[in-house]
């Protein structure tokens, strides 16, 4: 997808590939990835992942034994090139749909030149850790954003501030924060690597204005991410989650608004702002089953913290997650099916580790 790019800041803008974009615009965009939409990029990856899966073969032959085995490494690269070709284009294609990627991404035909050679398990597993990156960082930023942003009677860079350090010192961030203990195999990195030079530039678009860029050469897609998004905090930028779509979409300005700007796919003439403006947003839970469902849950989970069998950290991982499903639930009829057994105390606090008190009694 991309081996390396550099990126330009300077005041509450980011540029990318010469375009400037708000900080945070990108990142928001990238935490929009619908669940179903993920599935597709990991199903993807699963299979990929076995094509290239290449341990204990030497590179180098010191050995008969080893020159033999090396020659097996590119029989089965060989063998595997058009398989793998295909599910890198399909992780390719779905990337596309996210305009960093529409930036940044390598050309068609230098993909296609790749995946003619036998050098393209190494391009493979750039994809791999992309789909990796989005879930590290995606899976964690949804409960700084749940419990953290959308939380905040004040808005503005010392309360976004307050509120990540209250986040990264939470009981129980170990569950919240992705790390190959929970996770095999990704993390939530601590730190990033960047290379950074700061210059005086010509403003684009105005001829004449000089500004102090930041410039930041990074090669992996959570450098990136952190980069956009913690910049945005700190120049008062936030992301929020949109009740009505449940995408994620970017505020620049201190004033509190649950909904987004985008089109609604049942009207595209209205955007989920005017929808809800114009009175057609239902705020009762009552009107479907998804709904009733998850406060059903919601309302075993009060009852589960209220007799201290859980957390209060708990059971807000708890309800979190109940309306995740919920989310999921209401967009996509398959996972509808299952919801009620998932929603299930035994299968909610099982899926994030969680363990009633009088269970854990009874286990001592």
């Amino acid at each position: 997808m991309f081996e390396r790019f550099s990126v330009f800041i300077s005041g509450a803008n980011i540029e990318v590939t010469g375009q400037a974009f708000p900080l945070g615009e990108l990142t928001a965009d990238i935490l929009s990835i619908r669940p179903k939409e993920f599935q597709q990029l990991q199903a993807a990856a699963d299979e990929l992942v076995k094509l290239i899966d290449e341990d204990n073969i030497p590179t180098r032959a010191v050995s008969i034994v080893d020159q033999e085995k090396r020659n097996e490494r590119f029989r089965l690269r060989e063998r595997n090139r058009p398989a793998a070709a295909a599910l890198i284009k399909e992780l390719h294609s779905l990337l596309l749909t996210r305009r960093l990627f529409q930036l940044v991404a390598i050309s068609e035909k230098r993909l296609q030149a790749i995946l003619q050679t036998l050098t393209y398990p190494s391009l493979a597993k750039r994809y791999l850790t992309i789909v990796d990156d989005i879930y590290a960082f995606n899976q964690t930023m949804f409960w700084f954003i749940d419990q953290g942003l959308m939380r905040l009677d004040k808005l503005d860079a010392a309360h976004y501030a307050a509120a990540l350090h209250a986040f990264y010192h939470a009981p129980g961030i170990d569950k919240m924060m992705v790390n190959f203990f929970c996770f095999p195999g990704r993390t939530f990195n601590w730190f990033d690597t960047y290379e950074i030079k700061f210059f005086p530039r010509e403003m684009p678009g105005e001829p004449g204005r000089f500004a102090i860029y930041e410039e930041y050469a990074v090669k992996d897609l959570q450098a990136f991410l952190k980069i956009d998004f913690m910049r945005a905090l700190a120049v008062g930028h936030a992301i929020r989650r949109c009740h009505y779509c449940k995408g994620f979409f970017l505020l620049t300005k201190g004033y509190q608004t649950l909904y987004c700007t985008r089109p609604i796919p049942e009207n595209p003439k209205f955007t989920c702002r005017t929808w809800r403006e114009a009175g057609k947003v239902k705020e009762s839970a009552a009107g479907t089953a998804e709904r009733r469902l998850c406060n059903a849950a919601v309302n075993r989970i009060n009852a589960d913290k209220s007799r201290g069998q859980i957390t209060a950290a708990e059971a807000d991982w708890a309800r979190f997650y109940a309306r995740e499903l919920r989310d999921q639930a209401m967009a996509d009829p398959a996972e509808a099916k299952t919801l009620e057994a998932r929603l299930k105390p035994q299968a909610l606090y099982g899926a994030l580790e969680i363990m009633k008190r009088s269970e854990q009694k009874n286990q001592s």
